[in-house]
C-alpha cells in the first residue's frame, strides 16, 4: 500500500541492533493536525498523567487542619520538653534552658500554617531531635539535589577497564547505519 507509513523503533532488550518494523495505518493519523507557527499543543503546558503528583501539591498549598495542627503542636511540646529535661540533666547553663522554657510556650506550628510548611518542621524536628537518618537526607536531598555518583579511577581499577571493554564491545558489535532513516 502506498498510503502506509513504516515506523521503526529499537527492541527495548537490545543495543539498538535489533530493528523491528510495524505498519502503521493512515487511519491512526488522520485526527493529528500539525501545529500553526506560535501555536502550542499543549496550551496550559500540563502533563495530565500526574495524579499523585497533582494531589500531593493540592494537598500541600492547603491550610493543616485544626485537629492536626493541635496535635503536632503537643507532639512537638512534648520533644521540647525532653530536650530541656536531657539540657537540665547535663547542666546546661541557665540561660539555655530558659530560652528551651520560652520556645515551649510558642506553638510551632501557628494557626493558618499549610501542609508544606507543617511536613518540613516536622521533617527537621524528626532529623534534629530523633536523628532520623532518612529525614536527614531527605532535606538535604531536597535542597541541595542527590548526592553525585564518585568514580574513582586509577591504575589499578578494574571498573576503568571493564568501562573501556564495554565500550569497545558496543563499538564492534554496532548495528550500521540504516541508509533509510
Amino acid at each position: 500500500m502506498p498510503d502506509e507509513i513504516i515506523i521503526k523503533r529499537a527492541h527495548r532488550g537490545g543495543r539498538g541492533r535489533d530493528k523491528k518494523k510495524r505498519l502503521m495505518s493512515p487511519n491512526s493519523i488522520k485526527n493529528l493536525r500539525p501545529a500553526k507557527p506560535g501555536e502550542s499543543a499543549n496550551p496550559e503546558g500540563k502533563n495530565r498523567k500526574r495524579l499523585y503528583t497533582d494531589q500531593y501539591q493540592l494537598t500541600g498549598e492547603s491550610v493543616t487542619p485544626e485537629q492536626v495542627r493541635l496535635v503536632l503542636n503537643v507532639k512537638l511540646h512534648l520533644q521540647l520538653k525532653q530536650i530541656r529535661d536531657a539540657a537540665r540533666a547535663a547542666e546546661l547553663p541557665t540561660a539555655m534552658i530558659k530560652a528551651i522554657e520560652a520556645e515551649m510556650k510558642n506553638e510551632v506550628i501557628p494557626k493558618g500554617m499549610i501542609w508544606a510548611q507543617a511536613c518540613a518542621i516536622r521533617m527537621h524536628m524528626n532529623a534534629l531531635l530523633e536523628g532520623d537518618v532518612s529525614a536527614q537526607t531527605e532535606i538535604r536531598e531536597s535542597v541541595e539535589g542527590r548526592a553525585t555518583q564518585r568514580i574513582e579511577f586509577n591504575n589499578t581499577n578494574d571498573k576503568l577497564e571493564q568501562l573501556l571493554s564495554e565500550f569497545e564491545y558496543a563499538r564492534t558489535h554496532a548495528a550500521p547505519p540504516d541508509p533509510e532513516s
